[in-house]
């Protein structure tokens, strides 16, 4: 862990970055194929499994509907197959998935740095986003938040419904532990307008600051499909900084 003079100056040279999320855009989670030179590498959602297909004699078949029930459970099975690994991002870990999750999707190649976005569905049943230091790191590091600070400055929600109430979360997940920690929870107004909540120091006590190791994901339960999330936040560790 860096020392405080270190993660203060990082902070202050560290990017100010986006989000804008619908329940359509965001992404849940992100599949690669670590072989950057093979030819092969795809992976295929269909409503009840992600395929991942090495070549014409490895695949591998992941239900999503029975056997690996949470967005933990799957970006686990992912990263213990050989050649491939997943990582979280518009989600919380303990999200529930289950036929129809996971926006179908034809076989798609994965071999490339970024690897694949998996989207959800009006099934996913939340608007997620997600603050985070990195994507995917270089050689077998999967958890890319180790060492990270992620910190959340504020962010808006904009419903389309003027009845009923709406409820914004905000998580600390650790994905090496699979631990989801509520930081941060509130009703949100029936409303069809933009409300926003921003970061003060209240707030930064209450943990909006996830700390080393843990993305930092807002969560809508929201009453309709159609509602937009947008977070602004930093990402800054004691090493080199990456926006």
């Amino acid at each position: 862990m860096a020392d405080n003079d270190t993660l203060q100056e990082n902070k202050g040279l560290a990017a100010t970055k986006g989000k804008n999320r619908t329940i359509a855009t965001a992404v849940p989670l992100r599949i690669r194929h670590t072989d950057e030179d093979a030819a092969s590498g795809t992976v295929q959602v269909t409503a009840t499994s992600v395929e991942l297909v090495d070549d014409a004699t490895t695949s591998y078949s992941l239900d999503i509907s029975a056997t690996y029930t949470s967005v933990a459970e799957l970006v686990s099975a992912v990263n213990s197959k050989a050649n491939w690994e997943a990582i979280a991002v518009d989600a919380i870990g303990g999200q529930t998935l289950t036929t129809n999750s996971l926006k179908v999707a034809a076989a798609t190649a994965a071999t490339g740095t970024n690897g694949v976005s998996v989207l959800g569905t009006t099934t996913f049943g939340v608007v997620c986003a997600s603050i985070q230091g990195t994507e995917f790191l270089a050689g077998d590091q999967k958890n890319t938040d180790k060492g990270f600070v992620n910190e959340l400055q504020g962010f808006n929600f904009k419903a389309t419904h003027s009845s009923g109430t709406n409820t914004v979360s905000l998580y600390g997940c650790e994905d090496d532990t699979g631990t989801d920690t509520l930081l941060y929870s509130e009703p949100l107004a029936a409303t069809s307008s933009i409300q926003e909540l921003s970061i003060n120091e209240t707030l930064v006590e209450q943990g909006w600051q996830g700390g080393f190791g843990k993305r930092l994901v807002a969560v809508v339960a929201q009453q309709t499909v159609d509602g937009t999330l947008n977070v602004v936040g930093k990402s800054y560790r004691g090493g080199a900084v990456i926006n």
